[in-house]
């Protein structure tokens, strides 16, 4: 993980089935806001301290149709300062050394969960 960075790099761009992505539920994240057209643009899981990991989604998850879009592509992955999933990060970006060894590896193993077959 990069420790001094805000964006997990490795996962960007990646290209996953949208199963796979809902699968992630099952490790405590949730779907962001619907949004424009009903589309759920991120995940987040809700770290300690207040802070939530957030990974953007494209092209997102059609409320209500979950499943009507295959794939995902994986954007920024990132800690947000609050504990909700604000998908524009911004200013309230954080650096991955805020969290514990812990909580980085459970990020790390939910999101390789993601390319599993």
């Amino acid at each position: 993980m990069e420790k001094e960075g805000t964006v997990l790099e490795q996962f960007k761009g990646v290209k996953v089935e949208t199963v796979k992505v809902l699968g992630l539920e099952r490790f405590g994240w949730e779907r962001g806001e619907a949004q424009d057209a009903g589309i759920q643009g991120w995940m987040f899981k809700k770290l300690p301290h207040d802070r939530a990991v957030v990974v953007g989604l494209d092209p997102g998850i059609i409320a209500g149709m979950a499943t009507e879009w295959k794939e995902q592509t994986l954007q920024d992955v990132w800690i947000n300062n609050e504990p909700t999933g604000d998908w524009s990060g911004g200013d309230h970006r954080q650096k991955y050394a805020v969290l514990d060894d812990v909580t980085a590896s459970e990020i790390i193993r939910d999101l390789k969960s993601l390319s599993a077959s």
